[in-house]
């Protein structure tokens, strides 16, 4: 999950959680922190093994890696400055 915390200077960062088959959510990552404002959207990879956040307010990605036991680890708090346009796009 992608926390943005109102958009605040520094605040940016991710959460992960397991859910089991009662749909219950228990947490394994939390606020795990990218040093950006402006944390938003996340997408796994299809191998499950890394997450993507955008970052629209500097236009930039973070990366995480997912462990099998679905604790997240930051691999880059700005692994990608996009010149134009905006990362959700």
């Amino acid at each position: 999950m992608a926390d943005s915390f109102l958009d605040l200077p520094g605040l940016g960062a991710a959460s992960s959680f397991l859910v089991d088959d009662n749909g219950t959510l228990t947490s394994v990552t939390s606020t795990l922190g990218n040093g950006n404002a402006s944390t938003c959207w996340m997408v796994l990879t299809n191998d499950g093994r890394h997450a993507f956040v955008t970052e629209p307010l500097s236009h930039a990605l973070s990366s995480y890696r997912v462990h099998h036991d679905g604790n997240l680890t930051l691999l880059n708090a700005n692994a990608a400055t996009l010149a134009t346009g905006d990362p959700r796009d």
